[in-house]
């Protein structure tokens, strides 16, 4: 039996969430909106501009197994190519594979230059979001094994924000438990019982550009372009 994916697409996603948030947090919003770019752009583009606040993002990279980049042997995260990224390692995973020190090494350098890459190409079109003393809501399209978010929510919070929030469509039930344990509050409508991928809960998942993340960013941060993505 065909069973409807649980949203359109991304900005459909972050259209819902945006509601959601405002019926929760209406009267204690954030100061500030962050994305996990890419995919986590549009659904965040979708929450700034309903709450009023600025997009800003928070760059996250996966430290891939060698040979198996898809398994996440943890994360690395930073809002600031000047700050040490924050490094989130998945210790019980670690515990259980034959990987030596120096592969491991390896793996993360990999993850820094990745890093590295990403935040230098969007510098240009990405505000300088200054977290000391700041509430924020960080976004992704979804959470699979939720490494990457959980670096992200440490990386926040040793930039110093006072308050991290974490707003996200579709999560595996146990990242969910493992990110919400970490932040001080999780928005997710949809918890499936079974998950095999965060593509796999949308009608339209396609890889999200670099030139849709400079456009909303210009258009949440009112230097919007000619015409609006879709």
């Amino acid at each position: 039996m065909f069973v409807s994916a649980l949203f359109s697409d991304r900005r459909g996603a972050g259209r819902r969430l945006a509601g959601l948030a405002v019926a929760r947090w209406g009267g204690v919003l954030p100061d500030l909106v962050l994305a996990l770019p890419r995919g986590g752009v549009p659904v965040a583009f979708e929450l700034a501009m309903a709450l009023e606040r600025p997009l800003g993002l928070l760059f996250v990279r996966k430290v891939g197994m060698p040979g198996n980049e898809e398994l996440a042997l943890g994360a690395l995260a930073s809002a600031s190519g000047r700050l040490t990224p924050t490094l989130i390692l998945n210790t019980t995973l670690l515990t259980q594979l034959p990987l030596s020190p120096s592969l491991l090494d390896a793996a993360i350098e990999r993850a820094r230059c990745e890093l590295a890459r990403a935040m230098e190409r969007f510098a240009s079109a990405s505000p300088r979001v200054e977290l000391e003393g700041a509430s924020v809501l960080v976004v992704d399209d979804g959470l699979a094994t939720g490494a990457t978010m959980a670096a992200a929510v440490v990386a926040a919070r040793e930039r110093g924000a006072k308050e991290v929030r974490v707003a996200v469509p579709v999560a595996a039930r146990e990242s969910a438990s493992r990110v919400e344990a970490l932040c001080d509050g999780l928005l997710c409508p949809e918890l499936p019982a079974l998950f095999s991928s965060v593509g796999e809960h949308y009608d339209e998942f396609p890889q999200t550009s670099d030139q849709e993340v400079c456009a909303l960013l210009g258009l949440a941060n009112g230097r919007a372009p000619h015409a609006e993505p879709m």
